[in-house]
């Protein structure tokens, strides 16, 4: 486990798990081979090419992953999630935020399951199998699949919306 508070730290090419409680500062995963565990405070999170699951706790700075292999569960306040998939999702992803757009982009042929809220915010698919999503006073919501099978996506956020787009 790493402990560090102000500044930036970069992580490459790390073969074995990694558990960083960073605070105050930005921090770049480059080509992880394993699970990454982050818990930050006021960080910057930059991510690509992670072989394993990934599990992020953060506020007020934005949240980029692409190209993650396992499991993704990311807890985010105040800041921007965004999430890129090179190929189909092969593990669930789960995000929950508050105040924080999330974005995720996958290939149009990926097959997964989908739930997602947000509350006072609008959602929006390029997957026409998902259909539009159901709104009330209280927020909108979006349940579905695209193709059969596939991995659950849940999303859950508050005040801002929810974007889930093809590539």
């Amino acid at each position: 486990m790493i402990e560090n508070g102000y500044g930036s730290i970069v992580l490459k090419k790390i073969k074995g798990p990694v558990h960083l409680i960073h605070k105050y500062g930005k921090v770049d995963c480059l080509g992880l081979e394993s699970a990454l565990t982050l818990d930050g405070r006021y960080v910057e999170i930059k991510g690509a090419n992670i072989g394993g699951d990934v599990l992020i706790t953060t506020s007020y700075k934005n949240v980029d992953l692409e190209n993650v292999q396992g499991a993704m569960t990311i807890q985010g306040k105040h800041g921007d999630i965004n999430i890129k998939g090179v190929q189909s999702p092969s593990k669930p992803i789960k995000v929950e935020s508050e105040y924080s757009a999330v974005t995720i982009t996958l290939p149009r042929d990926s097959r997964f399951q989908f739930d997602a809220y947000s509350k006072y915010g609008k959602l929006v698919s390029e997957f026409e199998s998902l259909g539009g999503a159901k709104s009330s006073e209280f927020g909108s919501r979006i349940k579905g699949s695209h193709g059969e099978g596939g991995p659950l996506i849940t999303i859950n956020t508050s005040y801002r919306d929810i974007n889930l787009n093809a590539s």
